[in-house]
């Protein structure tokens, strides 16, 4: 489909091969032919030149940049790293100093390139950056986010639609720059990761990787890790799942970096100064400390007949506060909070929110702050007198809820909510999706409403949120 710019006082048009210009709009003359080898696909302007984004590999692989001062003399500006397939909703444009390919295609996981900054004569294009971790649709495989307390850096879970593995990301929002992290478990048939947690800069990321799928013996290979982002072959170990049928989940980090809690219902309490000892197969929960480097447990289910355990995380930054949700086995109501002071091992309970946690911390500390962590401001718990669709379960916030997959809970409705700018849908069968802003800089995309989410159609999602960009 032919294009129209306005560069050097004329507008621009490209269609196929051949640029036409023209000063008023109404007469239109030929002004030159593109080389062979390219067919234009997109025409912008950026720099004060004019660019096409087009084809180098065959119809459906457009990967290559040229640019022109006088639509004559093109530059080869490199290529992006991967062919993109050029269906409709398929967008590159000039904003902020550098150059934006918005991937809408219908096929497409809805994706969104950013080149370096630009300056000099030349840039190298092979070090375009994919910032998938702005954009995500609500669909069955959600995007895990966690951020680092002044919201730059991102690190997040992604589904590939290709593979369907999983991979873990972190992604700057100021330079845009995206770092792959690569997996430490070897031979898995499926990579799982699920519930990455940010230290307070996000330089680690505590991550809990697993095969998808187990074995014969109902094991599923696993581990509960620290990985360095600069240096990935600093790994920090704080759990081997390796015991037939073991769990660990819903894992969090003080933002200091220096402890985690989870739930297991494994005696995996290596702490002889402890009384607890969980043989009967209970979730409870379990603290790790980097400078001593075992475990120990935190809580005991025999304790409290026919209560469960959730949500376990730290208040604060230094890992000193542990707090955590206890409600009835039989039931979503009488939940409490319970808060744990590690340094002097007393515990207060009947707490009726994370508010009350807070100022509870705030007041043993003397009014020397709680803490607030804002990676955990926001707690998924289930609604009160709220119906959803068969097989979902609507969890709230405290400012928005949503149906979710109720086999997916408590894992997956901690993950969604656990991040505060991460909008959830509103309630019922067909919930409106809504975009995640990462926060800390300017935003790129507004948060809107879309329609679509009983399909989960990308095209329809990105149709609209196109016409509010910038």
């Amino acid at each position: 489909a032919g294009q129209a710019v306005v560069y050097a006082n004329k507008i621009w048009m490209l269609k196929d091969n051949n640029l036409f210009t023209s000063t008023d709009g109404e007469q239109w003359q030929p002004f030159s032919v593109l080389p062979q080898n390219i067919k234009g696909f997109e025409l912008f302007v950026h720099q004060n030149k004019l660019w096409i984004y087009g084809q180098t590999q065959g119809a459906q692989c457009y990967k290559r940049f040229l640019s022109t001062t006088d639509g004559i003399n093109w530059q080869a500006n490199g290529n992006t790293q991967d062919c993109q397939t050029p269906l409709n909703g398929h967008r590159t444009l000039s904003h902020a100093n550098r150059i934006w390919i918005i991937d809408s295609s219908p096929f497409s996981s809805g994706r969104v390139f950013a080149s370096p900054p630009l300056g000099g004569s030349g840039t190298d294009y092979s070090d375009v950056r994919d910032a998938e971790g702005y954009l995500s649709y609500f669909s069955d495989d959600r995007v895990e986010l966690s951020k680092s307390s002044d919201g730059r850096y991102i690190a997040y879970v992604y589904r590939s639609p290709t593979d369907n593995e999983k991979y873990l990301r972190r992604i700057d929002t100021q330079t845009y720059e995206r770092k792959d992290i690569p997996g430490i478990l070897q031979g898995l048939r499926k990579r799982g990761y699920n519930q990455p947690v940010c230290s307070a800069n996000c330089s680690e990321i505590l991550v809990w990787e697993q095969e998808t799928y187990g074995g014969a013996d109902g094991s599923i290979p696993g581990k509960l890790y620290i990985i360095n982002v600069l240096n990935p072959n600093q790994i920090t170990q704080v759990w081997n799942q390796s015991p037939p049928g073991s769990t660990a989940t819903q894992h969090s980090m003080s933002r200091d970096g220096k402890s985690v809690v989870f739930l297991t219902n494994k005696d995996v309490d290596n702490d002889p100064a402890t009384t607890y000892n969980n043989q009967d197969g209970s979730m409870e929960v379990f603290i790790w400390r980097k400078n001593v480097g075992k475990l120990t447990q935190l809580t005991n289910i025999d304790i409290e007949p026919q209560m469960v355990i959730e949500l376990p995380r730290f208040i604060g930054e230094d890992g000193r506060f542990v707090t955590w949700v206890s409600r009835s086995a039989f039931g979503h109501s009488e939940r409490v909070w319970k808060l744990r002071d590690t340094q002097t091992g007393n515990e207060y309970s009947n707490l009726s929110n994370i508010s009350a946690v807070k100022a509870k911390v705030n007041q043993i500390r003397g009014g020397g702050g709680g803490g607030d962590d804002d990676d955990d401001t926001n707690i998924c718990l289930p609604c009160e007198n709220v119906t959803c669709t068969s097989g979902k379960v609507c969890f709230s916030n405290g400012q928005q809820s949503a149906c979710l997959p109720s086999d997916t809970y408590p894992i997956y409705g901690w993950t969604i909510c656990r991040t505060n700018n991460l909008l959830l849908p509103s309630s019922g069968p067909n919930p409106d999706l809504k975009i995640p802003l990462p926060t800390g800089s300017s935003p790129i995309i507004t948060p809107v409403t879309m329609p679509g989410a009983g399909t989960a159609n990308p095209f329809e999602y990105f149709k609209g949120m196109i016409l509010k960009l910038f």
